[in-house]
């Protein structure tokens, strides 16, 4: 009976959450059923922090008083279920605002919650609370959080975008970081206007309803309009994991891409235009190409700069670029259009990433190199992609200086604590595109440095069972560079270097800290703490029991999904070798000792070797993780996740002594 009960429940529970999607589906705004708000889980996925119960969206043309636009309207419905949903309820729109190109207007946004009496609340948005906040110059963004947004809640807004770009649409994501109960696209396009339709990513059940109607236009004339629908139902979340360019590249979404406009009577064109028609365009365009000049001043300074470097192509690319990392910072901006002249850039030694670059390539020509502009689209903004030609993919411009024949150099000068032929990790995207004056073409990006670090650990171990000793660390490449970046952004290195050196010991006594080469970005960075401790040891009768590893153990495998369908990108190579040296307190002999490993995957893509070492009075040990390759397709997946797993498992075994 209690058995035949439970399973009725299960049965009643599912079909009221499947009618509460369907009252959710109402496409008026702010006309919710106050039942919904009592759903408290989420039946095809009861994990779930959050849930979109409503995601609608419609592309169409508008003739308008100032001429024809292109209106995207959004209106989306979200249930909170846990505490980790809230973050559902900051909301953020990205728009170009420089020049009015865009306008993002009509945001409403309600929050439906149970207070504390069982009333259900409808709180509206109050307009004051959306703020306008510019990102770059360039790209600005509207702002604000759910009001009384609470666990329970439905979290619903709508607002509309108005475009002057009238042929580049916005791609539409059925899928997110949350699960999707319904999810609905609706684009009302001239029968004249020839779009692609691309669905991509993992594909789900797609409907797919067609109609057309008429559109009035200027001069009178008739448009025929077709009306597509797609309706997708039941998305699960795609959860995110370490090591990941941008979840955006792997969402189920539907892009849209023009090939043709055929107007009878008006006009005919092919739209897909060349990526070197575009790098022209753009060229000579006043907000971009026409802000390659070098600043008289800077002329007269160059000199000084460059002096002593000869006919070096080498020396003068570090010279130049040092001076300008040295010179200038970065207010912490991209964009695809620098936001300063370079003469007042020069004059205020401030600005965003492109005007930085802008400014170094002006150098570098001067000084008589091979320098171009490149193009890129940074790790969190997505991948680049070299088929459909078009600018709104890229937020960030770097230098390409040709070296000779088929060699060259990427600089990126907005970090002060890279070298000039290392670029900072956002920019480490696959490709990007190198802008001539009438031509344009596709770069490789490829790491010239690795993320490498040895680690030398020294001790004695003293009967009462602290170890006494030194722990050494030399950083290379990424490495390097990002503790140089850490130290940077604090005042007191010796704190932060304490930190960093004691992480993972509960009690350790510092008694010494020297750290070598901090300025010198081409050489390695080394720092070796003394110190004593009585962490990773036990003492147990006549036994000891060691943790060899120390504070350098992988203590959790950060690839945890079942199955990952999007690839395992870890930007650069990595190599990380560690040694352990310890002089055994007299009286004491080895009993048991962790077994050597050695785990190769498949064309040597990530090697682990582990060996240990006893000669009587000091023991000896080495774990060496080397990962020469940058990316594993999904498919490899569970080869790099047991490669994890493995580490894991080794990093944690002991060693027993015991007292003769």
């Amino acid at each position: 009976m209690k058995i035949a009960l439970s399973v009725a429940l299960i049965v009643l529970s599912s079909l009221y959450t499947h009618t509460l999607l369907a009252q959710a589906k109402n496409k008026k705004f702010g006309k919710l059923d106050d039942q919904y708000v009592s759903m408290q889980v989420y039946e095809p996925d009861t994990s779930a922090d959050a849930v979109i119960l409503y995601n609608r969206g419609i592309v169409e043309y508008q003739l308008l008083g100032d001429g024809l636009k292109l209106v995207h309207t959004y209106h989306k419905r979200i249930k909170v279920l846990r505490a980790g949903g809230l973050d559902q309820a900051d909301i953020s729109i990205p728009y170009i605002a420089a020049s009015r190109i865009e306008d993002v207007t009509e945001i409403k946004a309600i929050t439906h919650y149970e207070d504390e009496n069982g009333k259900i609340i409808h709180q509206k948005l109050n307009r004051k609370d959306i703020i306008d906040e510019d990102r770059d110059g360039y790209v600005h963004q509207k702002k604000f959080a759910f009001p009384n947004a609470r666990v329970g809640a439905v979290l619903e807004y709508t607002y509309k975008v108005y475009t002057d770009y009238l042929f580049s649409m916005n791609n539409w994501y059925f899928q997110r970081e949350i699960p999707v109960a319904y999810s609905e696209y609706e684009t009302r396009l001239p029968r004249d206007f020839d779009f692609r339709h691309l669905t991509l990513g993992e594909q789900f059940e797609l409907e797919r309803e067609r109609r057309s109607t008429q559109l009035t236009v200027w001069n009178n004339q008739q448009w025929t309009v077709n009306i597509l629908t797609y309706t997708c139902k039941d998305i699960p979340a795609l959860s995110r994991e370490p090591h990941i360019t941008s979840m955006k590249n792997y969402y189920f979404r539907l892009e849209l891409q023009l090939r043709t406009i055929n107007l009878p009577g008006a006009f005919s064109s092919n739209y897909l235009k060349s990526w070197g028609e575009l790098s022209k365009q753009l060229m000579e365009s006043d907000s971009y190409g026409g802000q390659i000049k070098t600043p008289k001043a800077l002329k007269e300074q160059l000199g000084l700069i460059l002096a002593g470097t000869g006919d070096s192509t080498e020396a003068k690319i570090n010279r130049i670029y040092k001076w300008v990392q040295s010179y200038v910072k970065w207010d912490k901006r991209r964009g695809l259009y620098p936001n300063k002249k370079l003469a007042t850039l020069y004059k205020e030694k401030t600005a965003n990433g492109t005007s930085i670059n802008l400014l170094l390539l002006t150098m570098l020509r001067e000084a008589g190199l091979n320098a171009y502009p490149m193009l890129v689209c940074t790790r969190s903004n997505g991948l680049p992609q070299s088929v459909f030609p078009t600018l709104r993919q890229f937020n960030h411009t770097i230098v390409y200086v040709n070296t000779g024949g088929d060699d060259y150099v990427l600089l990126d000068a907005i970090n002060k604590f890279t070298p000039a032929n290392m670029l900072p990790m956002p920019d480490l995207n696959m490709q990007g595109m190198v802008l001539a004056e009438n031509s344009a073409k596709w770069v490789p990006i490829k790491p010239q440095h690795q993320l490498k670090k040895e680690t030398h650990a020294i001790f004695k171990l003293r009967l009462d069972g602290s170890l006494e000793g030194s722990i050494k660390n030399t950083d290379y490449g990424y490495a390097a560079a990002n503790r140089r970046a850490s130290m940077g952004h604090t005042d007191n290195h010796a704190a932060y270097l304490h930190k960093q050196m004691t992480h993972g010991f509960t009690e350790a006594e510092v008694s010494s800290m020297d750290v070598q080469f901090v300025e010198e970005l081409n050489e390695p960075l080394k720092v070796k703490c003394g110190m004593e401790t009585s962490d990773f040891v036990q003492m147990s009768g006549d036994f000891i029991y060691l943790q060899p590893m120390l504070n350098q153990a992988i203590k959790e495998n950060p690839f945890k999904l079942e199955k990952r369908s999007y690839p395992v990108d870890f930007a650069y190579p990595r190599n990380h070798r560690y040694i352990l040296s310890i002089t055994l307190p007299e009286g004491y002999v080895v009993d048991e000792s962790p077994k050597p490993a050695r785990i190769v995957l498949p064309n040597r893509d990530a090697v682990f070797t582990y060996q240990f070492m006893n000669s009587g009075s000091v023991i000896q040990l080495m774990s060496h993780i080397e990962i020469p390759k940058t990316t594993y397709n999904s498919e490899e997946y569970p080869f790099i996740k047991e490669f994890y797993e493995l580490i894991v498992a080794k990093h944690a075994e002991q060693i027993v002594l015991k007292k003769q």
